[in-house]
């Protein structure tokens, strides 16, 4: 039989898309929105054509055919081999930046404080309030009467008698008389009326009690105060034509085909 390592073989020999190249390989691609599908598909239509590598032939088992675990063996070296370098090459491609601005300076600051604060009040008082009236009034009071009525009644008496004869019907004068009189009295009334006395109040009025306050107050505050500061702007002498020069020619390179490049470079040779 004879030995298939003697016979050279190319990629698409040994990996097709089913093989899942990157999918051994494991390298989190979260943030380039971009699939380990999407990567076995651009490798094997970039390298598919080339001779394989020493190190797959090493993998290979008497069949030429190349195992689950030592494709998973595989992915794990190519991993530890390149994780660093692209790990920072990444984190350039996810950099934001300003491309006119060369300069770049800020500060962030927080500031977190906290108050915590309890009061209990408790509070017990007695009232106890007593008042005395010791009121005396006396009465002293005097009236007196001092009244004088006088009545002045004057009288006139003027008074004639006359007389008839024996069938005679004219009256003869007999008898004529006149006079007149007076009345003077005089009512007088004097005297004093007095009325004395004491009038005395007296008693006691008491007020008494008991006064229970509870109360707790709690206070919990926390405080937080960010500040950040960012500086920008173009340092020196550099156009911004340049700057966007430089720009241009920087995205040029592309990530994904540089990761390409790296796994071609350990299982490929590089010719055709």
């Amino acid at each position: 039989m004879r030995n298939p390592r003697a016979t050279k073989k190319q990629i698409k020999d040994v990996i097709t898309l089913t093989t899942d190249l990157f999918g051994y390989i494991d390298y989190d691609l979260t943030d380039l929105e971009i699939t380990k599908e999407a990567l076995n598909f651009y490798f094997i239509s970039k390298y598919s054509n080339r001779w394989v590598s020493p190190v797959l032939e090493l993998l290979m088992d008497s069949e030429g055919e190349i195992s689950t675990a030592n494709f998973t063996t595989l992915g794990t070296y190519i991993n530890q081999l390149y994780k660093n370098k692209w790990d920072r090459l990444k984190n350039i491609v996810l950099l934001e930046y300003d491309p006119i601005h060369n300069y770049s300076d800020s500060m962030s600051e927080e500031i977190t404080d906290s108050d915590d604060k309890s009061v209990t009040l408790d509070l017990d008082g007695t009232t106890s309030n007593t008042r005395t009236d010791n009121t005396t009034r006396t009465d002293n009071l005097t009236r007196t009467d001092d009244l004088e009525q006088t009545r002045d009644v004057g009288t006139t008496d003027d008074r004639s008698d006359s007389l008839y004869g024996f069938n005679s019907s004219d009256a003869v004068p007999s008898d004529e008389r006149s006079g007149s009189g007076s009345v003077d009295e005089t009512d007088t009334q004097t005297g004093t009326v007095r009325n004395t006395g004491t009038v005395t109040n007296t008693g006691t009025v008491g007020n008494s009690g008991t006064n229970t306050t509870d109360s707790e107050e709690i206070t919990n505050r926390d405080f937080t105060r960010e500040r950040s500061v960012t500086h920008i702007g173009n340092i020196g002498n550099i156009a911004t034509q340049d700057l966007l020069e430089k720009e241009v020619e920087f995205w040029q390179w592309n990530f994904i085909v540089q990761m390409l490049s790296d796994v071609a470079d350990v299982i490929t040779l590089p010719i055709y």
